[in-house]
């Protein structure tokens, strides 16, 4: 009888080992919390910074300077977003300092998500090469549309074909002017033929002459 039983506590010891081993090998699950922060953390990673040049709320668009987008493999430049959600452009103005992630949704460039980067401005955007304004036989011509203008700034907005030189596709984005001179006499909606470069890290329309 004694025998039975030893056999039947070596057996309830086996058993029990076993099992305790089988539960210690399951993977760990991420708790709910854990998986839901997860993608903000991805988000988190996207932002870039930049600057507000123009707010149009009733578009739903903003024109922004702004830093390397990684995930679009887009140097620094000024140009135009939709963004997603209009109400993101609440209490915006130019001036401001933002941060914020972009896409790229059925080819149009879009502002995903943005808030307040609480950050003096930078004199730059940094982040590109600086090669500086290239003799103008040197840079490709492109052909453009003028969607905004803003002498005063030295600051143009236009709807452009590629700029191999820049790594550049079509679309609509913004430029600081070499020369404000580039700009006396343009109009919205004016046909251009214009030459582009990197200057102090940002994309610069170094020539430019009106298509009549």
């Amino acid at each position: 009888m004694k025998a039975i039983s030893m056999k039947l506590v070596r057996s309830l010891a086996l058993v029990s080992g076993v099992l305790s081993a089988a539960l210690h090998a399951q993977p760990s699950t991420p708790s709910p919390q854990a998986a839901k922060d997860a993608p903000s953390a991805a988000a988190t990673a996207l932002l870039s910074e930049g600057e507000v040049r123009k707010v149009d709320a009733g578009q739903a668009k903003i024109t922004l300077r702004h830093g390397p987008l990684t995930n679009l493999g887009m140097p620094p430049m000024t140009m135009v977003f939709t963004v997603t959600n209009p109400g993101l452009l609440q209490g915006l103005k130019a001036g401001d300092r933002v941060r914020f992630t972009a896409d790229r949704i059925d080819g149009t460039f879009v502002v995903t998500a943005l808030q307040p980067a609480g950050a003096a401005p930078a004199q730059h955007m940094p982040g590109a090469d600086v090669h500086g304004a290239a003799a103008g036989s040197a840079l490709p011509k492109v052909d453009g549309v003028v969607e905004q203008l803003d002498a005063a700034r030295g600051f143009v907005v236009i709807r452009h074909g590629d700029i191999p030189n820049l790594g550049m596709e079509r679309m609509t984005m913004g430029f600081d002017v070499a020369d404000r001179k580039l700009l006396e006499g343009l109009k919205v909606g004016q046909k251009v033929t214009f030459q582009a470069d990197m200057v102090g890290g940002n994309a610069t329309v170094v020539g430019l002459v009106p298509v009549h």
